[in-house]
C-alpha cells in the first residue's frame, strides 16, 4: 500500500509539471522552438555605456557619407552611426543569434551610396540597401570561415570581391624573418579572392595560383577604368588590367614587395589618382646595433613605378632615452630575429640613430593628397614608441608625432630631440573617464584603428576609445561619452559600449543610483544628472577602476563580475575581483563606493597565476552581516573568458580542489569551504536567501567533470546542504529566485539541452510540487518584480535544440499564463548575464551582457 501512495503521489508531481504547461500557452513555446519570432518594440533597450571601453581594429566609414560609420568589437557585438558617432545602434540581431553579425569590412556603391555590401562574422556576406541601417545575409555566400578585404565595382554594382585572409586582426597575425609573409589565423580562407558579377547569385575563385596561403590585405578598383584592379596581399603588390582574369607583382623602386597597407587618391575632376604603400618594416643586423628599411612609398602610374616618401620619418633611438620605449623597441627586434629580449639586449647593445617602428596602419587626405597618415599599435602588433601616429603635410618630405597621449608626451621627455625635428610637443588627446589611466603613465595603450572621412576627418581607436581629430590632427577628442557637467565624472555613453558587463544591483535604497559591474572597466553607479544630455538618458559615474588610477603603482580593481550590498547598511558595499588587480580578494567600501580597502588576500583562490577563477553570487545574513557565502562554480555560463583552462568558453580547471560555497562568519576576514551535503566538485552556479532569510538555497548546474545538477537547501544559514526534490528531467539549474511570498522559481537547462530539459519552474509550496510555466533548452535566470509578483522575467540563452534562435528577454504579466519578447534595441541576446525589474518604476527595467555593457528598457503603451 505504501509503494502504491509513492506511485500516485509521483504521478501526481508528474501531472501537476506536464498539465500546468498544457494549460499556458503551449502554441507559443512550439512558436518560440522552431521560428524566430519578433521583439515587442513597445520595450525598447537602450545602451547605457561607457563607450567603447574596449579592443576595436574596425572602424568602418561610408567613402561617401561622412556620417555614417561601422564600428565592430573583438567581443563580438557591432554598431552602426549615422550621425558622426552622436550616437549608435547596434546592428546585431536582436531576434536571432545575437552575435551573428558584425562589421569586420564594408563597401559601398560608387553611384547609389545607400547600397553597400559587408564581410560580417565568420562566414557571412550581407547587403544593405538603406546606407547600412539593415541588412540582409546573402544565402549563399560559398564561405563558412573568415575573410579579409571587400570592394564594389564602381561602375557595376554587380561586381563584387571578397578577398580571404585575415590580415587586419593584428592581435594574432604578425611578421617576422621566419614568417615573412605572416602567421596564420584560426578558422580562416587563405588563398583567393571570390568575384561575384551577378550580385552574389554565383562566386568563383580569382587570383588563386599566386600562393595557397595568400592573404588579401585590400582590393581597389580604379575608380577610372574598372577593369582595372590593385591587390595588396602578404606575398606583394599585384595589379589586374582585366577584371582579375589575370594578374602582375609590380615592385619597381621598392626595396622589396613586402606592404601593411595601400590607399589610394583620387580627384575626379583633375583625373589624378595616386597609390600610397606603407612597407613592413625589415631590420637587420648592423654591427652592435640594428639598422631598418621600410617606410612609405607613392605611385602616380598605377603602380608601376615608384617613390619613397619616406623623409624624415625614422627617428633616432639613441636620443630616446624613456624605458618603456626602449623596452619596446627590443622585444620588436627580438621578435624579428626569433631571439630573446634578454639576447637582443645583449647583441645590439648600442640603440640605432636611425630605425623605423612597425607601422601598419595608413590614411590619406581624400582632399589633399599631400597629407598622408601612418599608425602602429604597440599593444598587439611587435612594435614601439613613442612615435606612433605620423603625419606628413608635404608629401612625405617631413613627418611629425600628431597624436600624443601618456605621461611621455605629457611630460615632455626626450624635449631636446623632439624640438630638433620640429615636433609638436605635450599631450593633444582628451579623453573621458580613462584621462587618469590614459594620460599619467606608461606607453602601452596602442593605436588599434586608423581611418579617415571623405572631409578629411582623422579617427583613430586608442587604447579603450575612440577618437576624432577635426583639425588635421592637432588634437584628437574622444567620441565615445558626454559628460553630464564639467568635471562630474558623470558620463552618457552613445550607445556603442563594448564592456564584459555582469552584475546588477538596484537594491541601493536611493531611485535611479543602482550598481553595475564588468569585468576589465571596473564598477559604475548610475546618477540622476542625465537628463542634462538628453531627456531619459542614463548617466554613469565609475566607481572603483581606471578612474582612480592616478601612478603605475596606484591599481584599482578592473574585473568583478558582481557586487553586494550589506542589506543592513546601505552604504556597504562588497565585490570579490576575479582577474587582474586584486584578483581573488574580498574588496569592501564602507562609504557607498568613494573609498575601498581590502578585506581579506586571496581567501579562497589557490590557483596558478594565470588562471582565472569566477566568484559569483556573494549573499549576506540580514540577521548577522558578519555572516556571508559566496560561490566558485567549476564552470559559469553566466559570462566566458579565455584562458588555456577554458573549454568551448566555460572554465575548467582540474587543479582546483575548492569549488563550491564558502562561509565566513566574520565579515570575511576568513573563508572555510561549506560543501556538506553537496555533490562532488559542487558547481553551485547562484544561491539566494528565501524571503525570511530562514533558509538558503543553492542552484546547481552539471559540469564538465559531470557532477549531478539539482537544487539544494541550508536551513542551518550554509553550514550543511540537503537536496530539494525537482522534477526528474531537470538536469542543471542555473538560478533560483524566491518572490516576497515564498513561491521558488528555477531557471533550467543547458546549451545541448533536449527542449524539456530547459524551461522555467514554479513551486508555491516550498518544493512539494512544481508547475513549468516556461519551455525552452537553456534558460539562465527568472525574475520576479518587486512591485507585482506577477510580472515574472526569463533570460533565454542560446540552445543547439532550437536551432540558437529566440534568446533573450521574456516578460509576464501574468503570473507566467502569457509571455511576450522584449529585445528590441539589445545586441547580443545570446550573451546576457543580468537582468533587474526596476523597485520603483514597473515600466523601466535593466540588463546586462558580456559584450555590450548594460541597458536600460522602457516599456511604453502599446
Amino acid at each position: 500500500m505504501k509503494n502504491h501512495h509513492k506511485i500516485l503521489k509521483s504521478m501526481l508531481v508528474a501531472f501537476l509539471v506536464v498539465g500546468s504547461l498544457t494549460a499556458q500557452n503551449k502554441k507559443y513555446f512550439k512558436t518560440l522552438q522552431t521560428k524566430k519570432v519578433t521583439s515587442d518594440p513597445s520595450l525598447k533597450w537602450t545602451v547605457i555605456g561607457p563607450g567603447t571601453s574596449g579592443y576595436s581594429e574596425d572602424l568602418n566609414i561610408h567613402p561617401y557619407d561622412s556620417d555614417v560609420m561601422f564600428l565592430s568589437y573583438d567581443m563580438g557585438n557591432g554598431y552602426g552611426t549615422w550621425n558622426k558617432g552622436d550616437s549608435w545602434t547596434t546592428l546585431n540581431d536582436y531576434d536571432g543569434l545575437g552575435s551573428k553579425i558584425k562589421p569586420f569590412r564594408t563597401a559601398f556603391s560608387a553611384t547609389n551610396h545607400d547600397f553597400g555590401i559587408m564581410k560580417g562574422n565568420q562566414g557571412t556576406l550581407f547587403t544593405t540597401n538603406n546606407r547600412g541601417r539593415t541588412w540582409e545575409e546573402i544565402e549563399n555566400f560559398p564561405s563558412t570561415k573568415k575573410f579579409n578585404a571587400v570592394a564594389i565595382d564602381p561602375k557595376d554594382d554587380n561586381i563584387w570581391y571578397v578577398g580571404a585572409g585575415q590580415h587586419w586582426k593584428i592581435k594574432g597575425v604578425h611578421r617576422s624573418l621566419k614568417e615573412p609573409h605572416g602567421s596564420k589565423y584560426r578558422n580562416t580562407e587563405y588563398g583567393f579572392i571570390y568575384k561575384t558579377t551577378d550580385a552574389g547569385k554565383t562566386w568563383n575563385k580569382i587570383m588563386n595560383t599566386i600562393s595557397k596561403d595568400l592573404d588579401v590585405l585590400r582590393i581597389i578598383v580604379d575608380p577610372r577604368n574598372s577593369d582595372q584592379l590593385y591587390v595588396l596581399t602578404n606575398f606583394g603588390f599585384y595589379t589586374s588590367k582585366d577584371q582579375g582574369n589575370s594578374w602582375v607583382e609590380k615592385k619597381n623602386g621598392l626595396p622589396y614587395n613586402d606592404a601593411r597597407d595601400i590607399q589610394s587618391y583620387y580627384n575626379e575632376k583633375s583625373g589624378k589618382f595616386n597609390l600610397y604603400l606603407l612597407l613592413q618594416t625589415h631590420y637587420e643586423p648592423n654591427g652592435k646595433s640594428v639598422k631598418s628599411d621600410g617606410g612609405v612609398y607613392k605611385s602616380e602610374n598605377n603602380g608601376d613605378t615608384w617613390k619613397s616618401i619616406t623623409g624624415n620619418l625614422p627617428f633616432d633611438m639613441s636620443q630616446i632615452a624613456d624605458y618603456s620605449s626602449r623596452n619596446y623597441y627590443l622585444k620588436t627586434i627580438a621578435y624579428w630575429f626569433g631571439i630573446s629580449v634578454k639576447e637582443a639586449k645583449k647583441k645590439y647593445s648600442e640603440y640605432p640613430n636611425s630605425i623605423l617602428p612597425v607601422y601598419n596602419r595608413l590614411v590619406v587626405n581624400p582632399l589633399n593628397p599631400d597629407e598622408v597618415y601612418i599608425s602602429s599599435n604597440i599593444k598587439h602588433d611587435k612594435s614601439f614608441p613613442p612615435a606612433e601616429v605620423m603625419k606628413t603635410e608635404d608629401g612625405g618630405k617631413t613627418w611629425f608625432a600628431c597624436a600624443r597621449a601618456g605621461d611621455y608626451w605629457k611630460k615632455g621627455n626626450d624635449n631636446a630631440y623632439w624640438d630638433s625635428r620640429n615636433n609638436p610637443s605635450g599631450g593633444n588627446m582628451t579623453f573621458s573617464h580613462l584621462e587618469a589611466a590614459a594620460n599619467t603613465y606608461g606607453n602601452s595603450k596602442g593605436y588599434r584603428d586608423l581611418q579617415i572621412n571623405n572631409k578629411g576627418e582623422v579617427f583613430t581607436v586608442y587604447d579603450q576609445q575612440l577618437f576624432i581629430s577635426t583639425d588635421h590632427g592637432k588634437t584628437w577628442q574622444q567620441r565615445d561619452d558626454i559628460e553630464t557637467s564639467k568635471g562630474s565624472g558623470n558620463w552618457v555613453g552613445r550607445g556603442n559600449s563594448n564592456l564584459p558587463g555582469f552584475g546588477l544591483n538596484v537594491n541601493t535604497g536611493t531611485k535611479g543610483k543602482y550598481l553595475f559591474a564588468s569585468e576589465e572597466h571596473g564598477i559604475w553607479k548610475s546618477t540622476t544628472d542625465g537628463d542634462k544630455v538628453y531627456k531619459g538618458a542614463v548617466a554613469l559615474k565609475q566607481i572603483e577602476g581606471q578612474t582612480q588610477e592616478l601612478t603605475a603603482k596606484d591599481h584599482r580593481a578592473t574585473s568583478a563580475p558582481e557586487i553586494s550590498i550589506d542589506p543592513n547598511n546601505a552604504n556597504i558595499y562588497y565585490i570579490l575581483p576575479n582577474r587582474q588587480h586584486f584578483a581573488g580578494e574580498l574588496r569592501k567600501s564602507t562609504d557607498a563606493g568613494k573609498t575601498w580597502f581590502t578585506v581579506s588576500e586571496k581567501p579562497m583562490v589557490k590557483f596558478n597565476a594565470n588562471g582565472v577563477l569566477f566568484s559569483f553570487s556573494h549573499i549576506i545574513d540580514k540577521k548577522d552581516s558578519n555572516r556571508m557565502l559566496f560561490t566558485i562554480p567549476t564552470h559559469t555560463q553566466r559570462g566566458w573568458h579565455t584562458s588555456k583552462w577554458m573549454v568551448n568558453g566555460y572554465l575548467r580547471m582540474t587543479d582546483f580542489k575548492e569549488f563550491g560555497v564558502h562561509l565566513s562568519t566574520d565579515g570575511g576576514k576568513t573563508w572555510e569551504l561549506s560543501n556538506d551535503g553537496l555533490p562532488n566538485r559542487a558547481n553551485v552556479m547562484q544561491m539566494t536567501y528565501d524571503n525570511n532569510y530562514k533558509n538558503i538555497y543553492a542552484a546547481l548546474g552539471r559540469s564538465f567533470e559531470k557532477s549531478v545538477g539539482g537544487l539544494y537547501k541550508s536551513k542551518n544559514n550554509g553550514t550543511s546542504w540537503g537536496k530539494v526534490k525537482i522534477p526528474n528531467e531537470i538536469k542543471s539549474v542555473n538560478f533560483v529566485e524566491v518572490d516576497k511570498k515564498g513561491t521558488l522559481y528555477l531557471a533550467c537547462g543547458e546549451g545541448a539541452a533536449n527542449i524539456k530539459e530547459g524551461g522555467v519552474y514554479r513551486s508555491t509550496n516550498k518544493g512539494k510540487s512544481w508547475d513549468k510555466i516556461f519551455e525552452m533548452p537553456h534558460i539562465k535566470m527568472v525574475k520576479v518584480s518587486p512591485l507585482d509578483n506577477k510580472t515574472i522575467a526569463v533570460v533565454v540563452a542560446p540552445g543547439k535544440k532550437v536551432k540558437e534562435i529566440n534568446s533573450g528577454i521574456y516578460i509576464s504579466k501574468d503570473a507566467g499564463k502569457t509571455w511576450t519578447k522584449y529585445n528590441y534595441g539589445l545586441g547580443q541576446v545570446d550573451k546576457m548575464t543580468g537582468f533587474e525589474f526596476d523597485p520603483y518604476d514597473e515600466n523601466v527595467f535593466w540588463s546586462s551582457c558580456h559584450g555590450s555593457g548594460f541597458a536600460k528598457g522602457v516599456l511604453t503603451e502599446k
